[in-house]
């Protein structure tokens, strides 16, 4: 395993970080983070939990946290979000042109995995379109991310009376939805969050 580790070490080395930090990343762990004037890219590497003696994959994550978002649905803003907290989030293959979904690192002893330092730099393009909170709800509402049940995504457009938006929202969940048990309490979290904002759908 400590060579799995020491190669995983050098494709970090010689791989991802040449490609983040010119471009304004600042790695912390296994996660690199720019600040834009009203938003926050980060891109991280997720170790598999399968993971063991002779085996080491990871993932490829991007997300970007928009505080003007969060504070106009009433969260509190985060001053140093991780990706969890992303607003949106990604798997790199995703939104780039990158092939594979994982790294098996024992698969690539004799180099670099093919397009991943393209592929990051691709995800960093795509990142910086989400510029403010309406390039974030535009990125929301594009299939296949919008699934209809984005709650903050809603409560973005009672609180800003995007009314016409909530209701095709509502009305996407339903059709996606509403043939399950548990659309009548999804339903109720609609209704509960655009209570919030003082509308009525």
């Amino acid at each position: 395993m400590a060579e799995l580790e020491a190669q995983f070490d050098a494709l970090v080395r010689d791989v991802v970080v040449p490609v983040l930090k010119p471009l304004g990343y600042a790695k912390s762990a296994l996660r690199w983070t720019r600040r834009a004037a009203e938003a926050v890219y980060l891109i991280g590497l997720q170790r598999s939990d399968g993971n063991g003696p002779g085996h080491l994959r990871f993932y490829v994550n991007v997300g970007a946290y928009v505080p003007k978002f969060a504070h106009v649905i009433g969260k509190p803003v985060i001053d140093a979000p991780k990706e969890p907290d992303c607003h949106w989030r990604a798997r790199l293959e995703k939104v780039t042109g990158w092939a594979v979904d994982c790294v098996d690192v024992e698969a690539w002893s004799g180099g670099a995995p093919s397009g991943l330092g393209q592929a990051l730099a691709e995800a960093d393009a795509v990142l910086a379109g989400i510029d403010g909170a309406a390039a974030l709800v535009r990125m929301l509402d594009t299939p296949p991310l919008f699934g209809g049940l984005n709650l903050d995504l809603f409560a973005y457009r009672c609180a800003t009376g995007d009314i016409d938006g909530a209701s095709r929202q509502v009305d996407a969940a339903s059709v996606r939805f509403g043939a399950e048990p548990r659309w009548v309490r999804l339903q109720a979290l609609f209704d509960q969050t655009a209570a919030k904002f003082g509308i009525v759908l």
